[in-house]
């Protein structure tokens, strides 16, 4: 049954709803999503008066005479009263505002809304401050009754205090509730409130407690809990005599506090349980709470405690104290209006004050009057220089963790989703190209919070909990393996703090500073470790970069570093470099390009990349920030293309990260190099040029590197730079800037260009201009010379190299064959000896098998050996002939000694023996021909040679290709008499090669013809000795 004591009743349509007292309690005034404001008498005025200030109506605040109202048209407004007249535009903002407090005075305004920021407005000057800190939509603001400070919470979770001289953040509290990404999402609003009266301190709602602060310090004094309040605090709001707090609760529990004793004194749940989005003490009725919930509904609560007059007020002088109650300065004694006994604070409170706890006999030996007690000194004590707050790791594509549905990873591959509720917690997986693989959805069993996702891969994360060890999971969906899922725990008390995928392998950052590669089948390969607590991974190919801290930073910036890892199959090569930042800003994303460039994004919108053209220095390539509408939107990268000059990137309108739903639109942001003067045509002719060369280095270096590049995109890129170049030539000629003109003469990359600058020139009747233009087309001239000379030896060296391997291919293949015909010719030989035995036994080998056989001493078989017909086994070459032998048969003598004279043998041969002669000797007179070819060298490749060594020392991060490419560059950077000292090297080297080998040929040739007389000789000797034997002797 509802109690007696509460009421409540329809005031305005459902949604946020405001409520605002005037000063003498004469009447109250409402405002809700309906755009109107009501003026009540009573909670039971049927017939209140209603005025429409817009579409919908946030917060209303009545003070001297004015009521001001925020609404949807971003702006706070003032009326008067009663008749509710237009009194001016009080503020503006680019978003929403959703909270608005007013001074005592009626002068100053304190503005909370949603681009991020609260701003301080004078009425009466105009003058405005703007404070600046908050990550997330401002869900409410209050205003220290002395003007000295004011108090701010965001939907990022903080609180903060802001001291209004200095206009900055004095004190701050983090993740004091559920972070959010706007107000609407958010589970609370987080009213704070400060003391009216004594104005000591401030009260901040912490989920289902109340924490109060000392004011100046902001030391917590004590909590007010009670064991029934079970949902979070929503609103808080203290009486005007500072010694009682009212509460209002998400699940509709209004509750009333005693600050005093320090307990709850009454509480009233709602019969809806809607949450309380507004609540106000009625002045004239003392103990009356008044409340507004989201549904749109007007209530009140009767305090049973406090009577109708049971309200404290302040006196000068304070009476005597009771035996349980202590004598406190003026500003902390309250007098009954009917008996006039005084009473105190807590304890806790005492102690603030610097008074010593009093209790029995003693209490009221020890009290003493107001004007007895001595003022309390404070006592500074010198504090330390402020430490800046870490930032946290995370992971590069993704919203923050606390969302209820959120994105876990957004790249080039796909979207990885992840959508907690209450009730179940489930992953959507969705590929860009379907043709990778389908799309997934799970059911989030480990709940996991971190994603990477690769073209082979998806890998998943989770924290330790009570009964689960921190692990990753590991889906492989391109292995061919049946079993495309592995995971791997991590050791007891470990977290996983970031992961990325590559193709080939998985990086997973610990807590404890470790950092482990994975192959992409589960192999577990290093382990590094990080130098500071890390803050982002990503993978790409065969690159890993991982962020971390390098030391702590100034307050408000980050002090971060970045280790390169080239993970190679079998060893991996670090590289250091720092991590430019903007200031007070963090690191939003890490990540590649997609020609795989690192590129990095801050929380100010600046996009950099590692150019390597510029010596590995971070270059600032854009500037998403000065691309959007409203100071609090935001663009959400996830990804960049150099070939393209493109940024892939997510609108966010008030607000940092995107929402799931509705799925968001991928815009285009183009690069912009933030030089000066870009608004002129010569500052955009630049800024063009510098960003085509950026683009350049990087194509050329993928080409070096074996990647397909498109060539019309290089030769595109040139005529821009080109263009850009004339046009800059143009200009500084128009302008009379000679010295600048040949400044970009100079950077211009072809003798052609030169001449047509030349021409300009001499057209503009800028005939000095021309003639030193001509020394530069010289110089040009002869560098495009140089370059073509050197790229013929490289080509020249290159094909050299190539028939080279094709030589060392062809004696590889005559080799083979010698050895076949070898094979065959000791096959022949032990057909005949099988042949011989066979004749002089009397007996065949297959009658002696199979009477070994019947004789029960043949070898065991061999169960594996394949058996041989007939035919085959004629067929088969003769060395099978040594694995059936036996230890009677006859084996091939070997070859007789060679005289050491005419290293000929000296024995009759056979014809087997004859023809393993001729084969060695015809095998060695080969090798001698092959020998003596001679190989050409260029002066580029001696080059080569003596200084590889050192080229790979200094860069052991490229491979033999680019190290090539590298040598070219140099060898074209040597002095000139360095460099045709080595070009007239190598033709030295190349005429002495090749006169040793005309020599070495012509004597061969000699002595072949000498080896052709004798043999001819010998052969006519031999017919004329057969002739004589039939001679007729007398």
């Amino acid at each position: 049954m509802t109690d007696k004591r509460y009421f409540t009743r329809y005031a305005h349509s459902e949604g946020m709803t405001g409520l605002s007292f005037a000063e003498d309690g004469s009447c109250m005034l409402t405002c809700g999503s309906d755009g109107d404001v009501r003026v009540w008498k009573d909670l039971e005025d049927d017939d209140p008066k209603s005025h429409r200030v817009g579409e919908s109506a946030y917060a209303v605040v009545f003070r001297n005479g004015r009521f001001f109202v925020s609404t949807d048209s971003n702006s706070v407004l003032a009326y008067t009263f009663p008749d509710a007249g237009p009194d001016g535009i009080v503020a503006r903002s680019s978003a929403v505002v959703n909270h608005i407090d007013v001074g005592l005075n009626g002068t100053s305004v304190l503005v909370g809304s949603s681009d991020f920021s609260v701003k301080l407005v004078d009425i009466d000057d105009k003058s405005f401050t703007i404070f600046l800190g908050h990550e997330a939509p401002i869900l409410s603001v209050a205003l220290d009754p002395e003007m000295e400070f004011a108090a701010s919470a965001s939907c990022d979770g903080s609180v903060r205090v802001w001291k209004i001289s200095k206009q900055q953040c004095i004190k701050s509290w983090a993740s004091v509730f559920q972070a959010s990404n706007e107000l609407c999402s958010s589970k609370v609003l987080c009213r704070l409130a400060w003391q009216p009266v004594m104005e000591k301190f401030l009260a901040v709602p912490v989920e289902n407690v109340v924490k109060i602060y000392k004011r100046s310090t902001w030391e917590e004094v004590f909590v007010l809990k009670d064991e029934s309040i079970k949902e979070s605090i929503n609103v808080v709001v203290f009486s005007k005599c500072g010694r009682y707090l009212a509460t209002g609760c998400v699940d509709g529990t209004i509750a009333a506090w005693d600050l005093t004793s320090m307990r709850c004194i009454d509480r009233q749940k709602s019969d809806k349980g809607y949450s309380v989005c507004s609540i106000e003490w009625n002045p004239n009725e003392k103990g009356e709470i008044v409340f507004c919930d989201i549904q749109g509904r007007l209530g009140s609560l009767s305090v049973m405690p406090l009577g109708k007059n049971s309200e404290a007020k302040v006196t000068e002088l304070a009476a005597k104290p009771k035996s349980d109650e202590l004598a406190f300065p003026a500003d902390v004694l309250y007098v009954d209006e009917d008996d006039e006994n005084t009473f105190s604070i807590s304890k806790i409170k005492a102690e603030t004050v610097g008074l010593d706890v009093l209790s029995g006999d003693n209490l009221q030996a020890n009290s003493t009057r107001v004007s007895d007690v001595k003022p309390v000194t404070e006592v500074l004590v010198p504090q330390g220089p402020k430490l800046a707050d870490s930032q946290e790791a995370f992971q590069p594509g993704s919203t923050p963790v606390y969302y209820s549905h959120r994105f876990m990873v957004w790249n080039s591959i796909g979207i990885i989703r992840c959508h907690s509720t209450e009730e179940e917690s489930t992953i959507d997986i969705e590929f860009h190209d379907v043709s990778v693989h389908h799309s997934l959805h799970f059911e989030n069993v480990f709940g996991h919070t971190m994603a990477g996702l690769s073209s082979t891969a998806i890998v998943l994360a989770c924290a330790s909990q009570s009964d689960i060890l921190s692990k990753l999971v590991c889906m492989h969906f391109s292995s061919w393996d049946s079993s495309k899922e592995w995971t791997i725990d991590m050791p007891q008390d470990v977290n996983i703090q970031a992961i990325s995928v590559s193709h080939k392998w998985v990086a997973i950052a610990t807590d404890e500073r470790h950092l482990r590669l994975v192959t992409i089948g589960g192999v577990q390969r290093e382990v590094f470790s990080i130098p500071g607590p890390v803050v982002a991974l990503a993978a790409s190919e065969d690159e890993l970069l991982v962020a971390y801290h390098r030391s702590i930073g100034y307050p408000g910036d980050q002090c971060l570093c970045m280790m390169k890892i080239n993970v190679y199959e079998s060893r991996a090569v670090v590289s250091v470099y720092d991590l430019p930042l903007s200031a007070k800003s963090i690191l939003s994303w890490l990540g590649f390009t997609d020609e795989g460039t690192p590129c990095t994004v801050d929380s100010k919108g600046i996009v950099r990349l590692l150019a390597k053209s510029s010596g590995y220095g971070w270059i600032q390539i854009a500037d998403t920030k000065a691309q959007v509408k409203g100071r609090s939107d935001h663009y959400f990268v996830v990804g960049l293309s150099e070939s393209q000059q493109q940024i892939r990137s997510i609108p966010c309108k008030g607000a940092r990260f995107p929402s799931t739903l509705p799925r968001p639109i991928i815009t285009v942001l183009p690069f912009r190099i933030p030089l000066c003067e870009l608004s002129s045509e010569k500052g955009q002719n630049e800024e063009i040029y510098q960003r085509h060369s950026f683009l350049l280095d990087t194509l050329s270096r993928l080409d070096v590197a074996g990647y397909e590049v498109d060539t019309t995109v290089m030769e595109r890129t040139k005529k821009t730079m080109k263009e850009s170049l004339m046009k800059q030539f143009a200009l500084s000629c128009r302008s009379g800037r000679e010295f600048r003109s040949i400044e970009i003469c100079q950077m211009m990359d072809s003798f052609h260009a030169v001449q047509l600058a030349i021409k300009y020139a001499t057209h503009l009747k800028h005939l000095q201009l021309a003639n030193r233009l001509g020394e530069v087309a010289y110089l040009k001239m002869e560098a495009e010379n140089e370059q073509r000379k050197s790229e013929t030896e490289v080509t020249s060296c290159r094909q050299t190299n190539r028939r080279t391997i094709r030589d060392e291919k062809s004696e590889e293949e005559e080799e083979e064959e010698e050895v076949e015909q070898e094979e065959e010719v000791v096959d022949e030989s032990c057909r005949s000896e099988d042949t011989e035995i066979e004749s002089s036994c009397g007996v065949s080998l297959k009658s002696h098998q199979s009477t070994s056989q019947t004789s029960g001493l043949s070898p065991q078989r061999n169960p594996f050996q394949i058996s041989l017909s007939q035919n085959d086994r004629k067929e088969t070459r003769g060395i099978h002939k040594f694995d059936n032998m036996k230890s009677g048969d006859k084996v091939l003598k070997p070859l007789p000694k060679l005289n050491a004279a005419n290293k000929t043998p000296n024995v009759k041969g056979t014809t087997q023996t004859q023809l393993l002669f001729n084969s060695s000797k015809s095998a060695n007179d080969a090798s001698p021909k092959q020998s003596a070819s001679p190989l050409k060298k260029s002066g580029f490749q001696l080059w080569l040679e003596a200084n590889c060594d050192i080229l790979k020392a200094d860069n052991p991060e490229l491979n033999d290709s680019e190290i090539t490419f590298l040598g070219i560059k140099t060898f074209k950077n040597l002095a000139k008499e360095e460099r045709e000292m080595w070009i007239t090297k190598g033709n030295e080297t190349t005429e002495s090669n090749e006169q040793n080998a005309e020599s070495t040929k012509r004597k061969r040739q000699d002595n072949e013809s000498d080896e052709g007389n004798k043999q001819k000789q010998s052969k006519g000797d031999t017919q004329l000795t057969k002739l004589k034997a039939f001679a007729f002797h007398k």
